[in-house]
């Protein structure tokens, strides 16, 4: 073959070599800069600050006592209800009045120490002329029966004390969407100390013939106090033992922390009933439209109070005798303080000091729901649970 025609070959083959080089350059400097940007892309959103959306937490200072307690703090309420829950109001047309208007049947249901006396009084024996027991929320299937068969007439408003959270479970299980629930709350640390003061000068320390501390004795069948004259006396241990941890008789009895559980709100979340939680100091207003929407004949609702001060016969110093003897008393004499100061001195730490909250769950539920009732101006708030 000539000479030239191998020339010609050899520079082919090497122009050749040298195109497939520069191609494969091109495509993996083309790859290297590709990857380059995507690393620096998310070099850029790893420096961001991390915006993920979330619910800002609820903020849940001690709930207050009921206004009028001397330990209230406006401040310590200074929250908006949760945006689930809707504020009613008592006016004239507004929420509360159209939700009783338009239901065709209305339990009311309440812990002890929260007005229910009254309730109770002016709906079972001055409204709906229906006496349904103390236990009426725990009635078995004898005493539903009983109830559905007493009159062709079911009364349409229904008031009982509840004691149990299994109580309103099953009246949640079974409520129809013409039914409302109305639940009357009272902050627990401020039941608790209206109960004791109760139970003392009523059941123990009273006069008055009506209330008996038959039922109230330690277990040697000793009176819990001592009365001379307009003074009544017990002891700081039979305080604590007999009338608040142990036996919790009468209104001492089962508060939030058995009736507002965990269950119940779960109840609540899967049942969607119709329910309202009012705060036991607007019973007048929440009586005020039963009376206009329920009751056949429009009873007045002066003088409907069952538990007034004048009828209440605390016509006695009540004093606690304290466990640790006075330094400078004589050998054998103890300290005696009104039952108010011992109280407010002890109130902070009673509940934990006698466990009387060992059976509570979903405190903190109970806590919103207190932070949406008391910023509502009238206290009614409606709520749309979401565990």
């Amino acid at each position: 073959m000539p000479a030239g025609i191998l020339l010609y070959i050899r520079k082919a083959r090497v122009l050749t070599l040298l195109s497939l080089a520069i191609i494969i350059w091109c495509f993996a400097s083309f790859f290297c800069f590709h990857h380059l940007l995507v690393t620096n892309h998310d070099q850029q959103l790893n420096d961001q600050p991390h915006q993920r959306s979330r619910v800002k937490p609820e903020t849940l200072p001690i709930s207050p006592a009921i206004r009028g307690s001397s330990s209230t703090n406006a401040s310590q309420i200074n929250q908006s209800p949760s945006p689930r829950d809707q504020c009613l109001s008592f006016d004239n047309e507004m929420e509360m009045d159209n939700l009783i208007s338009n239901s065709r049947q209305i339990f009311i249901a309440m812990p002890t120490k929260a007005a229910g006396s009254s309730l109770r009084s002016f709906i079972n024996n001055k409204c709906m002329k229906y006496r349904a027991n103390d236990f009426f929320f725990r009635q078995q299937k004898l005493g539903k029966s009983k109830f559905i068969r007493n009159t062709l007439e079911i009364p349409k408003v229904v008031a009982s004390h509840v004691f149990k959270d299994e109580d309103l479970i099953n009246l949640v299980q079974h409520m129809t969407r013409n039914t409302l629930l109305i639940y009357v709350h009272r902050e627990e640390s401020d039941r608790i100390v209206s109960a004791i003061q109760h139970v003392i000068r009523k059941r123990l320390c009273s006069s008055d013939p009506r209330w008996t501390r038959s039922q109230i004795t330690s277990n040697q069948n000793r009176d819990l106090v001592s009365i001379e004259g307009g003074n009544c006396t017990i002891t700081e241990d039979d305080l604590l033992t007999h009338v608040i941890t142990d036996e919790r008789h009468f209104e001492m009895g089962n508060g939030a922390p058995e009736i507002l559980t965990c269950d119940f709100y779960k109840a609540v979340e899967d049942n969607a009933p119709k329910i309202v939680f009012v705060n036991y100091q607007q019973v007048d207003r929440l009586m005020g439209l039963i009376a206009k929407h329920h009751c056949p004949d429009k009873h007045s609702l002066a003088s409907l109070h069952d538990n007034t001060k004048e009828r209440d016969g605390f016509d006695r110093n009540v004093f606690v005798e304290l466990s640790n003897k006075n330094k400078h008393a004589g050998v054998n004499e103890y300290e005696k303080v009104e039952l108010s100061d011992w109280i407010e001195k002890k109130r902070e730490v009673l509940e934990w000091a006698t466990d009387l909250r060992k059976n509570a769950s979903c405190q903190r539920q109970t806590k919103m729901m207190e932070n949406s009732l008391f910023s509502c101006p009238h206290e009614a708030v409606q709520l749309y649970l979401e565990l």
